[in-house]
């Protein structure tokens, strides 16, 4: 089910006033969503994940009614004002909407380069129009590759969206499956995997989203000392300098 809102924030400053900032705008855009397009179907806003290491959070939308295609439709229409943001475009929606996705933009500067908004469909990045305020940053980009990384965070609510550690940076990246794909990540949590697809990657170059997921491959966990396997690999030929005296001379060059 399409249920999940997310935010991140990238930056080399994120203190928890914009942190906090960042939650409120998409709550309240997504409860001024679904004013408009849920009618009297009231829904809640349950924290779905807050990833370590990373200020990302998800919001998981649960309907009162239990009707589910009310929650799809907010979620989708989020995407839908996120994606404006990201281009600059106008935003056909109720002053209401417009007020609060304009807060995003406001969280720019003063340490924060990026805000990312993801649902299960899309993800946006908002930039700052002024390119002073983003130093040596590369333009957003996707292609197709993969990731190794720990999967953790994965959810047992039918989500489409699990998390992977990335093992370079230690850093969250949303992976994102589609509706008959939940089994793919049955029983990996807490493993290293590499997940390939389609990889967004931010002005770090960084990898921040997964999609169109086409494999998934359990690593085997490294052993303590299994490294010492490797001594002897390749046989040393006769009268060959031994490794200690190469990195010696090299030392005291």
């Amino acid at each position: 089910m399409k249920d999940t809102l997310t935010v991140a924030l990238e930056g080399d400053a994120i203190t928890v006033d914009k942190f906090t900032a960042a939650l409120q705008a998409t709550l309240r855009m997504a409860n001024a969503l679904a004013s408009e397009v849920a009618g009297d179907s009231p829904i809640d806003w349950l924290i779905d994940g807050l990833d370590r290491s990373s200020a990302v959070a998800t919001l998981r939308g649960q309907s009162r009614s239990g009707d589910d295609q009310s929650v799809e439709l907010v979620v989708a229409a989020f995407g839908e004002v996120a994606h404006a943001l990201e281009v600059h475009e106008h935003i056909t929606r109720s002053r209401a909407v417009v007020t609060q996705a304009r807060k995003f933009e406001k969280l720019l500067g003063e340490g924060i380069t990026e805000v990312r908004l993801e649902t299960p469909d899309r993800d946006a990045t908002i930039r700052s129009v002024d390119r002073a305020l983003i130093p040596v940053a590369l333009p957003v980009r996707q292609n197709y590759g993969a990731v190794r990384g720990r999967i953790q965070a994965v959810s047992s609510r039918r989500s489409l969206r699990f998390t992977l550690y990335d093992a370079l940076y230690d850093k969250a990246v949303s992976c994102y499956l589609k509706d008959d794909e939940q089994e793919l990540v049955r029983g990996l949590w807490g493993h290293m995997a590499v997940v390939e697809g389609l990889v967004r990657r931010n002005g770090q170059d960084r990898p921040v989203t997964i999609r169109d997921i086409t494999a998934i491959v359990e690593l085997r966990e490294p052993e303590p000392g299994r490294w010492r396997e490797a001594l002897g690999a390749v046989p040393m030929q006769p009268g060959a300098e031994s490794a200690e005296a190469t990195i010696r001379k090299l030392r005291n060059a």
